[in-house]
């Protein structure tokens, strides 16, 4: 019994039949798509051209079997001969009544899809874009095309003032639909960053363009165009970060937000680690809010503004600090925690502080002090001490003067008063000392000081006087010591001499005899004299 399919003779004439009619239609849309290749080749590429001040090119046209125009090896140059754009593919798809009707013109495109498309934004001194220069003046209202321009795995390289950014895999879409309003939808990346781009924006007017990223690391994101030239990041996460940039009346603004962690950089010298905070810009500003940082390994919280300006930021910042660490601002002589509040202004590259701070504890040099408090100015990389307080030697000490954190080197004023003889020497010195004198120097050791001190009633060893004034002059280890005048119930007498370590050479040079043989008072007078002013200055 046979299963097959018998074809009667009219049915084998009408399947002949169709299979010609398929086969002619096939011929006629081949030659309907290679009559519009030739047409677009001529029409479009010639169109575009009219369109653009510069140059476009196509290495070769042809027409897909889906009714897509593709195009191959296609390069956008600007009027300088710079290459604004290229791409190895472009598939431009026509609407079908187009097709049928063989018009080939830029009103017929329905959509554009770039693959592994290159572009070049590049800004000038002007501030202008090439791609805004790149459409002839009043040509832009002619343009017919109101499609949509799909990109996949594009990169776009942007050159500005603040320096050159390349975004790598571009995917996304531009609509033409209103143009000269051009509506965007994109994604890339930054590095390691994804980033999403959306807005509007119309050709030489206005618009408005706003690019996210969930998390990005910040040398991904452009900050150079802080045009902070001394800022040099070297880590750190920004998260949920904004940035939209707005032109409205052809003045372009650019407003961001976001918050960072874990910021490292250098600036003017200085560390800075574990940085935190909420930042936003707005008005050419950057505004830090509940920020904090630690500047060569101390924590520092701050808020205020910083604006770009001149290769650098102009700060405007309130900085604050419970337990900050006095020398870590430099091998200096005040050694100690602080706590401080200050004004900070100037710029990155030369800042400026002004403020208040108090020490519970602290030294300066050999000199241990508590209760310290008083007010400082940081400029042109000096610190400078104003009404600064404390209590050393169970007396009142105040200093004054300048420190450079760089170089070591200090200039200040310390005086005493009221001071506790018997703490500023191991052996039996009894009374209270004044003091006034000038440190210079560099470093913990091999000050100068020079100055003046005086005794009312004390003893030494026993032995009793009713005052003590003097000057000195110190150097390195050795101290010298002249107009030195004791008074005693039995007479006085003034000497001269100096010390060398802890050897002590004294000579008299007047005075009456006193109660007490002279060659022991003098010895005594002279062994606490060398022990307490070295006690007191830097370098000991």
């Amino acid at each position: 019994m046979s299963t097959g399919i018998v074809i009667s003779r009219k049915g084998k004439i009408a399947l002949a039949a169709g299979l010609v009619a398929v086969f002619a239609l096939g011929l006629w849309w081949n030659s309907l798509l290679a009559r519009m290749a030739s047409a677009a080749q001529d029409q479009l590429v010639a169109k575009a051209n009219e369109h653009v001040d510069g140059k476009v090119t196509v290495g070769k046209m042809e027409f897909s079997l889906s009714g897509s125009l593709v195009a191959r090896d296609v390069t956008v140059t600007d009027r300088k001969d710079a290459v604004v754009g290229r791409s190895e593919r472009i598939a431009v798809r026509f609407g079908v009544g187009d097709v049928l009707a063989g018009r080939a013109d830029l009103s017929a495109v329905k959509s554009v899809t770039l693959e592994n498309a290159a572009m070049t934004l590049t800004s000038g001194k002007d501030g202008r874009w090439n791609w805004e220069e790149l459409i002839k003046a009043g040509k832009d209202r002619e343009m017919a095309f109101r499609g949509t321009v799909t990109v996949k795995q594009g990169t776009l390289l942007v050159r500005s003032a603040g320096g050159e950014r390349k975004l790598e895999a571009v995917n996304g879409s531009v609509d033409f639909a209103r143009y000269p309003a051009m509506a965007f939808d994109l994604t890339a990346k930054a590095g390691s960053t994804p980033l999403a781009a959306k807005g509007s924006w119309t050709g030489g007017g206005d618009g408005e363009v706003t690019v996210m990223a969930d998390q990005a690391a910040l040398a991904d994101l452009p900050l150079a165009l802080l045009g902070a030239g001394d800022l040099k990041l070297t880590g750190g996460t920004a998260k949920n970060v904004s940035a939209t940039v707005r032109q409205k009346d052809g003045r372009l603004s650019l407003a961001a937000e976001g918050t960072v962690e874990k910021l490292a950089a250098s600036v003017a010298g200085y560390a800075l680690s574990e940085g935190a905070g909420k930042v936003s810009m707005a008005d050419g500003k950057v505004t830090l809010k509940e920020a904090a940082v630690l500047v060569n390994g101390q924590k520092v919280t701050a808020g205020g503004t910083l604006t770009p300006a001149d290769a650098a930021l102009t700060l405007n910042l309130d900085v604050a600090a419970t337990a900050f660490e006095a020398g870590a601002l430099g091998s200096t002589p005040l050694k100690g925690p602080l706590a401080f509040q200050a004004k900070v202004s100037g710029t990155t590259a030369n800042p400026a502080a002004r403020g208040t701070f108090t020490m519970d504890r602290g030294s300066f040099g050999a000199v241990a002090f508590a209760d310290g408090r008083g007010s400082f100015a940081y400029s042109g990389g000096t610190l400078t001490l104003s009404d600064t307080r404390a209590t050393a030697w169970d007396g009142a000490l105040t200093v004054q003067g300048s420190i450079v954190p760089a170089t070591q080197q200090y200039d200040m004023a310390a005086s005493g008063r009221g001071v506790d003889a018997a703490l500023l020497s191991e052996k039996d010195i009894r009374g209270r000392t004044d003091f006034d004198a000038r440190l210079q120097g560099k470093g913990a050791s091999g000050g100068h000081a020079v100055g003046n001190f005086s005794m009312g009633e004390g003893s030494f060893s026993g032995i009793p006087f009713l005052s003590m004034t003097g000057d000195f002059v110190k150097q390195g280890e050795q101290m010298n010591f002249h107009n030195v005048v004791v008074n005693t119930v039995g007479g006085s007498f003034s000497a001269e001499g100096l010390t060398e370590g802890a050897v002590v050479r004294l000579r008299r040079t007047a005075g009456t005899t006193a109660a007490s043989p002279r060659e022991v008072l003098e010895k005594v007078v002279t062994d606490k004299l060398g022990d307490k002013l070295k006690q007191f200055l830097p370098g000991r």
